[in-house]
């Protein structure tokens, strides 16, 4: 699975090449970020026992189900976050992320599919990036997630928030992911999961640093 999102992931990105060759503001400002993602896509990310549905066109998103021993059961929802939130970044260009939520409200992945952050794109490059959303794995929008300032200074939950491994000079530009992620995913919860009046609410940008 690892070997097929690597790829696609390398081809998403080369789509978007072209269009963000200049390092100018007045140029990066007309980029525009769409939707990239089908079921056919989806499909090659998520091979079996996974099983990715048709395309609720009205919310934007594709119900992923599982094959198991009881039948195929529904496991989650796959969206794309500049569908549901686009949060300028630091360049003024949203990020796209690729998001999975379980049925109870729970992130089974995310991934980065297109961002324009200069700390990213050149600086320390895409790796710690990476390696931040991979936090996100497993954490539910019942946590109130925060992060440090700094790498390898994660604090250790308190029982009333979560916290993230940070990563150095880089404090804004993972703000902006942390708060499209918990934006979008509170929508698609409150959408779909029909219990979002229970969930935490949507921090703001300040709420989102360090405590």
């Amino acid at each position: 699975m690892l070997i097929f999102r690597s790829i696609f992931l390398l081809f998403t990105f080369l789509l978007y090449v072209p269009l963000a060759t200049s390092g100018s503001l007045s140029e990066s400002a007309s980029i525009k970020v769409v939707s990239v993602m089908n079921k056919e896509k989806l499909t090659s990310l998520f091979p079996e026992p996974y099983e990715v549905g048709d395309k609720d066109s009205e919310l934007e998103l594709w119900p992923l189900m599982k094959h198991e021993v009881t039948g195929l059961n529904l496991v989650g929802y796959i969206y794309e976050s500049i569908n549901y939130s686009s949060i300028p970044g630091f360049m003024g260009i949203p990020y796209n992320l690729l998001v999975v939520i379980d049925t109870e409200g729970s992130f089974l992945d995310v991934q980065v599919l297109f961002h324009r952050e200069p700390m990213f794109v050149g600086g320390v490059g895409e790796k710690p990036m990476l390696e931040f959303v991979e936090q996100y794995k497993g954490l539910s929008l019942m946590h109130n997630i925060k992060f440090n300032e700094k790498q390898g200074q994660r604090k250790p939950n308190d029982g009333k928030n979560t916290y993230l491994d940070g990563i150095s000079g880089a404090t804004a530009s993972i703000r902006i992911l942390n708060q499209t992620l918990l934006s979008s995913a509170l929508k698609v919860a409150r959408a779909r999961l029909g219990f979002g009046c229970l969930l935490y609410t949507s921090p703001s940008p300040r709420d989102l640093s360090t405590s």
